[in-house]
């Protein structure tokens, strides 16, 4: 029988030490892990830091990539070999023996995973859960509040679409509630945008003179009797596409002024930027964990402030543990889903201490992209960059809505052909792409990116875009 797994144990029983790239031993975190390592971006500060891995192409052999170029973290994630590696092992342990597993091992391991990740928002174990990803964390918060007819929910242009339709949706099944959307075009400078969500909130709700949250959820009420107001502001902390940072701190300090919810998309936060609850003080918050801190497809983290506690009635879907007023045991993880991924993400969040901690990897990914001298959207002030950038691409948008998408699917091919990707997407009728800063990429990642785009620009200037294509084979290593 092999022997229990502890997610509190060192990270070599979970097989951090047989992680292998390019048939070579790793050993993460040690002295020996640094020498006689390729040679890195010295004009990267902060690339190399006594102690710990230097970042660059380095760190490529703590994953499992070999000639593919990811410059695309910011939609999938990237997973270490270490951490799948302990999904595996949990995986057979588990299979080996279910229900022991299931009735016995899971809900304490469950407990020490919250433990772990709640200091990462600046919280708390008892105020976050975690979910499969923020689109199923946003759709159990919102189906869980009890919207009233007159009720105005407020998001953004920027919003993202799954996001969008799940408001719509709300809106059509409670009666008189509805969408305000507030147009958004970057580079605007963030206080815009904050200005922007005064002026709706100020229409529609009286000022209640509140700072910050009280002790229970707030109760908007309207200018007039008997009329609307803004029960919920669902803001980005960084916006999907294009990928840029939101005033979400500033915005979730506005609307205690007006007494509505406050929602933050943080799909892209947790791993591009500190977050700190207590300080910004959110209604609610979640945030994917597999995109930008190494844990394994998929996860993601639900904050809701003590006030909102009772406003979470159910899970989504409801589990065994329905309770009108106890919270979170209610939207905890079902027992039939696979737990191996949540389960394992200590390993992640020790691998990433070994290689610097979350200061060193942020700051790096940072640095990084702003190093790469190209048009990018960015406004005056330097607000709008994390880890990634959105870079304009010298292409024309068509005009009709078929060829764009057509295009967009060309362009896609033709960068995985030359294995490399990173996503395309149009804001304010330009081609961007957006392209992620990670440990393992150096400047000269970009310079390859620029030569394939390249090859693309051309070829649509050709009309290769509107030609027919072989369906695109996978390139297997």
């Amino acid at each position: 029988m092999p022997a229990p797994i502890s997610v509190l144990a060192p990270a070599q029983e979970w097989g951090v030490e047989n992680a292998k790239r390019n048939n070579a031993s790793v050993h993460v975190g040690t002295s020996d892990n640094c020498a006689g390592t390729e040679e890195v971006q010295d004009d990267i500060v902060g690339a190399k830091v006594e102690g710990f891995p230097d970042f660059g192409h380095n760190m490529k052999k703590y994953w499992p990539v070999t000639n593919y170029l990811n410059l695309n973290h910011a939609s999938l994630g990237s997973t270490p070999t270490c951490v799948i590696e302990a999904k595996m092992n949990m995986l057979w342990q588990m299979n080996t023996r279910l229900d022991p597993w299931d009735r016995r091992h899971v809900e304490p391991r469950q407990t020490a995973v919250h433990e772990q990740v709640a200091p990462l928002l600046g919280t708390v174990r008892e105020h976050v859960v975690i979910m499969m990803n923020t689109r199923h964390a946003i759709n159990t918060i919102v189906y869980n509040i009890k919207f009233e007819p007159g009720d105005i929910i407020v998001m953004y242009t920027t919003t993202f679409t799954p996001i969008q339709e799940t408001i719509k949706c709300v809106c059509d099944r409670d009666e008189g509630v509805r969408i305000e959307v507030i147009d958004v075009t970057f580079p605007c400078a963030h206080s815009e945008l904050v200005e922007a969500t005064d002026a709706v909130l100020h229409k529609y709700n009286k000022p209640t003179g509140a700072t910050r949250g009280g002790d229970r959820p707030p109760v908007p009420q309207g200018v007039g009797v008997g009329t609307e107001r803004v029960r919920l502001v669902l803001m980005d902390g960084i916006s999907c596409v294009p990928g840029v940072i939101s005033p979400w701190e500033d915005i979730t300090r506005l609307r205690h002024k007006y007494g509505a919810l406050s929602l933050v998309d943080g799909a892209h936060l947790i791993g591009q930027q500190i977050v700190d609850v207590k300080k910004a003080d959110p209604d609610f918050l979640v945030s994917n964990m597999h995109k930008w801190l190494y844990t394994h497809l998929s996860n993601a983290v639900a904050y809701v402030a003590p006030r909102n506690h009772s406003l979470i009635h159910t899970s989504f879907p409801t589990g065994f543990t329905y309770e009108s007023d106890k919270y979170p045991r209610p939207v905890q993880l079902l027992p039939t889903v696979d737990v191996s991924s949540y389960l394992t993400i200590p390993v992640a969040l020790k691998f990433r201490r070994d290689i610097g901690g979350e200061e060193r990897i942020i700051a790096g990914g940072k640095r990084l992209v702003k190093r790469w001298s190209t048009s990018i959207l960015e406004n005056e002030h330097g607000e709008l960059t994390a880890c990634m950038i959105n870079a304009e691409l010298p292409i024309a948008v068509p005009t009709d809505a078929g060829e764009q998408r057509q295009m967009e699917l060309f362009m896609e091919d033709m960068l995985m052909e030359a294995d490399i990707f990173t996503p395309m997407s149009v804001h304010n009728r330009k081609w961007y792409t957006r392209v992620s800063g990670q440990v393992w990429v150096e400047l000269s990642d970009f310079d390859v990116l620029g030569d394939a785009y390249d090859e693309v620009a051309e070829a649509v200037r050709r009309g290769e875009h509107l030609h027919e294509r072989p369906p695109l084979s996978i390139i297997n290593d």
